[in-house]
């Protein structure tokens, strides 16, 4: 695990930065969240959809890169979708399935929910 997802920080005031804290969130659950977006983010080079930057990640709170909303436009949507596509091609293991070399517990909505584990078709799982 890098330096920067063994961090604590309490700051929830720093210009430029979101911290998403959940309260009772089990032992894990932010670091699986970042490691997913970690994830997420490497389609960005092959054309993917942009993924907010994870700036650490500690027992209790996810630092974020805050992210500016944009009013919404048709060329903007057209692209997202195509991003996105994209994102989705680049595939994983199964529906539910964490970032390779995840070993930890994985999360999907609220804390104490069954997680997907990759085996199972979306439609299963639900």
């Amino acid at each position: 695990m890098s330096a920067r997802r063994e961090e604590n920080s309490q700051a929830t005031h720093e210009p430029g930065v979101y911290v998403k804290t959940r309260h009772g969130a089990p032992l894990g659950f932010f670091a699986c969240e970042a490691a997913g977006l970690d994830w997420l983010r490497e389609g960005q080079e092959h054309g993917g959809a942009r993924v907010v930057d994870v700036l650490g990640a500690s027992g209790h709170a996810l630092r974020l890169r805050r992210v500016e909303s944009v009013a919404p436009d048709a060329q903007a949507a057209y692209e997202f979708g195509k991003a996105l596509a994209i994102t989705h091609e680049m595939g994983a293991g199964g529906w539910g399935a964490g970032p390779d070399g995840w070993d930890g517990p994985g999360y999907f909505g609220p804390p104490g929910r069954a997680a997907a584990d990759g085996s199972d078709p979306a439609g299963q799982f639900w």
